[in-house]
């Protein structure tokens, strides 16, 4: 029993060690490194900011100086890595003091194990890299100093003071510890008079309590000496940091601040209600109430409640109580019953080594480094490289990270530093200009800001400022990655030929073109960006615009995803590549690719297969609130698969719930590209066509259908409606239409002057239309090739792509842009053209 008591003690501690080496993100982490760079390098704890070009010269205390000083130097000697490591070994070492605590009589492992992993799970978002982590360690070691005083195993409390005042000059929380030196002092010195209220078997004397009460009292004056003679602000310094925890504007602003929340939380409540529940039972057990324990209890759970921040140091405090009362139970109740017990603490070693697998597998800041949401390092490498221009202004939780990736050579708008950057500073300034209230320009102008660092994607919402610097001439997008994006004011960097123009692109929304030619000006800037800095979504801006233009085959042959893709953005990465897969009728692929998707369209997408088989919807598991829409959605992948007939009788699915235009003209659509001419296709084109009698897209579908029933003139006239309805933004869809105008006054006898309008006007309006091979071949029957000389220079013009080509184009052909493009052209319609001589005046 013992052997397995022990491995399970020991692997409780080895599941806090995996908990806590996880990715940095403590945004205070730069403030601290460089806090103790400083006072290492003027020999004296600093007074004032010279961090940020914001509050610079104004007061700053420090009132962890020690701690600034350790981080600091474990961060240069061992960077990020040992930073993690530090952290890993002071909690073991906190847990460890805690064990040698709960140690007693009748000290259950399991019981130990059991508290230490609700322990971990409740303070696991809270353990950050900063001098926090030592008061965890040094209140440990206060609560078993006091415990083993109390309890006889030790004669005299004298190392307290050395504690404390190491403790007060890492941390300022040491002022906690001062309070649960104050609570053993209370329920001990009630307990002189009245036993009953004792926390232990044999209670204190008044000789031994009066010997506590001067320890306490030395513990508080000592560290405010030290203070007193060590900070500038003297012994008050200690006490800033106790105004915020709890105040109502930091508590709605900063997460640690908030007060605890049951569901997420929950470990904390349980770690509490049974703290709770073993004071009760120990009083209603020995008859008495243990005061000391009991108030400290209560202060620290209060605290907790009130801030989360608090949590960590409930944890410590109840760990040791809730471990020895637990014991109490389980021993009576394990008691001539071995194999139970054995098989009890086999049970726990198994739930521990599955958990902490479990963990190391899931927990999305598993490592040793930095959390790059947190610290762009890539944004910051860029700043760098680039040598972008300040000062900055920047989303807060960057204020740190920027001072500890670039020191003093980058003064920051505003860091963690609340008692430097106080309330009205983060709102009449910080917050207005983030949230791009009134005047944001002039605040800007006002601190002489030259560039923006903002978040992209965060959790905590869009920064407005950011689509307010977009839609302003003043600004210009300079960088964007997965997390962070940057604008810079044009006036900064004129002449700067080294910065993509990214104005083309949005990082936080998806544009989608208007226009052939933003389409193209689209793929310049991403080919030009994505070398500089490849990032997951640079590339999802890229695929998007294949999608748009339905090129299925260069998603579906994309390798090397592993190398872009994210866990937040594999589901649209395999999921499309997944539909392209299958648009291409590569079925295995596009199975394969969906669930490695595992979103929820994947997995809809998968019951397309079975659908194939037996037309049945059953095996697509989709939620009856959303059916018609993605029975509409598989309904065009399978379109995309020459599946038109399964598609036709898919959209049925969905208009037999919906019964709308849109549904209707699907299947009608549908049954045409199948080339399935009947009743059915008119009678549902002509439905819907009369719902919106202003839809270009259903008049396209209608003259189709009225086509194939070899209703001629009403079908160009449908066909004409169509090219005047359609929106000019939807210039796909509205090539599309001139081209199927153009085939269709080709297949009437002397029409050629139409068929060569029509087909010039698709081919200006998108030349990449789908229908382009047939269109050049009709134009050049009905002798218009003299209009497609024409516009071959147009096209160039309204590309941007000039009339002859560069050297950089070199690699297309002799240097006659317009040339190329007609050979181009020509030679896709089956057509066998000269090949194009190189213009005498040569290319430029």
């Amino acid at each position: 029993m013992r052997i397995l008591g022990g491995m399970l003690v020991a692997l409780a501690l080895v599941f806090a060690g995996v908990v806590s080496m996880r990715d940095i993100v403590s945004t205070d982490l730069g403030v601290h490194v460089r806090i103790g760079e400083r006072i290492l390098t003027e020999a004296s704890v600093p007074a004032n900011d010279t961090f940020s070009h914001t509050a610079r010269g104004r007061s700053a205390g420090v009132d962890q100086w020690a701690g600034s000083i350790l981080l600091y130097l474990v961060d240069g000697a061992f960077g990020p890595q040992g930073l993690v490591l530090l952290r890993v070994l002071l909690v073991l070492a906190t847990f460890g003091v805690l064990l040698a605590a709960s140690r007693g009589k009748e000290t259950s492992e399991f019981g130990f194990a059991l508290f230490v992993v609700l322990g971990v799970l409740a303070i696991a978002p809270l353990l950050l890299v900063r001098p926090f982590l030592f008061s965890l360690f040094f209140l440990a070691v206060t609560a078993y100093l006091f415990r083993s005083y109390g309890e006889g195993k030790r004669d005299s409390l004298w190392i307290v003071l050395l504690v404390f005042a190491i403790w007060s000059t890492l941390d300022s929380r040491f002022l906690y510890g001062l309070a649960l030196l104050a609570c053993f002092v209370i329920g001990e010195g009630a307990a002189t008079r009245f036993a009953a209220l004792s926390g232990f078997e044999k209670p204190m004397t008044a000789g031994r309590w009066r010997h506590m009460a001067l320890v306490l009292v030395l513990a508080t004056a000592i560290p405010l000496l030290l203070a007193q003679w060590m900070l500038p602000g003297g012994a008050p310094a200690l006490f800033a940091t106790l105004q915020y925890p709890g105040h109502p504007f930091f508590s709605a602003v900063i997460d640690e601040y908030q007060p605890a929340d049951f569901v997420r939380d929950r470990a904390f409540f349980v770690l509490f209600g049974l703290a709770l529940a073993g004071v009760i039972t120990r009083s209603l057990r020995r008859r008495g109430f243990d005061l000391a324990n009991g108030l400290a209890l209560l202060l620290f759970g209060l605290l907790a409640l009130r801030t989360i921040s608090f949590i960590p140091l409930f944890v410590v405090i109840c760990l040791p109580l809730a471990t020895r009362e637990s014991s109490f139970w389980l021993d009576r109740w394990l008691r001539g019953r071995s194999a139970v017990g054995a098989a009890l603490s086999l049970a726990g070693i198994a739930g521990l080594v599955w958990l902490g697998l479990w963990w190391r597998g899931h927990d999305p800041l598993h490592g040793r480094g930095l959390d790059e949401r947190i610290y762009p390092l890539q944004a910051f490498r860029f700043m760098e490289e680039y040598d972008i221009p300040g000062p900055l202004f920047h989303a807060e939780q960057y204020g740190g990270p920027l001072l500890w990736y670039f020191g003093n050579t980058r003064p920051v708008f505003i860091d963690g530093r609340l008692g430097v950057f106080d309330e009205a500073f983060r709102r009449e300034a910080y917050f207005a200009i983030l949230g791009g209230a009134p005047g944001w320009e002039h605040q800007l102008d006002h601190f002489g800001i030259n560039t923006l660092l903002l978040r992209r994607g965060n959790a905590a919402g869009r920064d407005r400022i950011g689509s307010l610097a977009r839609e302003s001439d003043a600004w210009t997008l300079a960088y964007f990655d997965d997390v962070a994006m940057m604008y810079v004011r044009r006036s900064a960097v004129a002449g700067r030929d080294d910065l993509v123009n990214l104005d083309m692109l949005d990082p936080e929304l998806d544009i989608t073109p208007t226009s052939v030619q933003q389409e193209l000006a689209m793929w310049q800037t991403l080919e030009a960006w994505i070398p500089v800095r490849k990032s997951a979504r640079a590339y999802e801006i890229a695929w998007k615009l294949l999608a748009h233009r339905e090129d299925w085959w260069q998603i579906a042959t994309t390798s090397g995803l592993a190398s872009i893709v994210t866990p937040e953005t594999a589901p649209f990465f395999y999921g499309l590549r997944g539909d392209a897969r299958f648009s291409l009728r590569r079925f295995v692929w596009a199975g394969s690719d969906w669930m490695k998707s595992g979103s929820l369209a994947a997995r809809s997408a998968i019951g397309l297969f079975s659908f194939l088989d037996d037309r049945s919807v059953n095996d697509m598991a989709i939620g009856i609130e959303d059916r018609p829409r993605e029975y509409a959605r598989l309904a065009s992948l399978l379109l995309n698969a020459d599946e038109s007939v399964a598609a036709a009788d898919l959209f049925r699915e969905a208009y037999a719930i919906t019964r709308s235009p849109y549904d209707a003209n699907g299947i009608a659509w549908a049954l045409l590209e199948a080339g399935i001419a009947g009743d059915e296709a008119l009678v549902l084109a002509q439905e819907a066509a009369a719902a919106e009698p202003g839809n270009g897209w259903f008049r396209g579908t209608l003259g189709r259908a009225l086509a194939a029933a070899g209703r001629e003139a009403e079908a160009e006239a449908e066909l004409v409606r169509a090219t005047q309805l359609i929106p000019a933004d939807d210039y796909m869809a509205r090539s599309k239409a001139h081209a199927r105008l153009a085939l269709h006054y080709s297949t009437q006898g002397g029409r050629e002057a139409d068929v060569v309008k029509a087909g010039i006007e698709a081919l200006l309006v998108d030349a990449k239309t789908w229908l382009r091979t047939d269109v050049v071949r009709a134009v050049m029957n009905a002798g218009g090739e003299s209009e497609l000389d024409r516009i071959m220079e147009q096209l160039c013009y309204d590309l941007g792509l000039g009339t002859h080509m560069g050297p950089e184009h070199a690699h297309m052909g002799h240097g006659d842009m317009p040339a190329e493009l007609k050979y181009r052209l020509l030679t896709d319609a089956g057509f066998d053209p000269p090949f194009p001589e190189a213009p005498a005046h040569g290319g430029h």
